[in-house]
């Protein structure tokens, strides 16, 4: 019975050891490289994002267009080593953010929806474009389909009317890729 006991503990240990070691060998341990994108409604999937670094002296050390992978992660693999503090995002209809960049943390940033007319600005021209649109089909690529779930109502209008502000400037001064606005 001794004997069973014994054998019984070892080989917990084991697979407990066994277990931390896949664990341990499988976690990330470069949080900081991903940005998680959160508040996203309904449907929207962003699949590309601009992403502009700066260092502590505000120098530009990236400027490019990253992949959004599962609608809300982006990669920033190439920010490592180039001791970027800031990140400013800009996604197609969405207003441009910014975040500081933290070491072994969770990188979040909670995107604002609702920029139809693509100048980082949610505003009366917005929401006056979504109006107009209730209850039309959206064509294959609409902007006034704001939650993306395929039709145009007052979820969209409602979005655009709390989401009204202006979103970030690029940190040089720079105005943003036609492409992402």
């Amino acid at each position: 019975m001794k004997g069973n006991r014994l054998t019984g503990a070892v080989l917990l240990v084991a697979v407990l050891a066994l277990v931390g070691g896949i664990l341990f060998w499988t976690r990330d341990d470069d949080v900081a490289t991903t940005v998680e994108l959160t508040n996203l409604p309904g449907q929207f999937c962003p699949k590309e994002a601009w992403i502009v670094a700066t260092d502590n002296d505000n120098r530009v050390v990236l400027d490019a267009m990253q992949q959004v992978n599962a609608c809300r992660f982006i990669a920033a693999d190439s920010l490592v080593g180039l001791e970027a503090q800031t990140v400013t995002i800009k996604v197609a209809r969405v207003l441009a953010g910014k975040l500081a960049l933290r070491v072994d943390e969770a990188n979040r940033l909670a995107i604002t929806v609702g920029d139809v007319t693509g100048d980082n600005s949610i505003d009366g021209r917005d929401e006056k474009i979504v109006r107009s649109r209730l209850a039309l089909p959206p064509d294959s690529n609409s902007a006034t389909d704001i939650n993306a779930d395929g039709r145009i109502d007052v979820i969209d209008l409602a979005l655009v009317r709390i989401g009204k502000k202006v979103g970030e400037t690029r940190p040089d001064g720079q105005p943003w890729a036609e492409n992402v606005l």
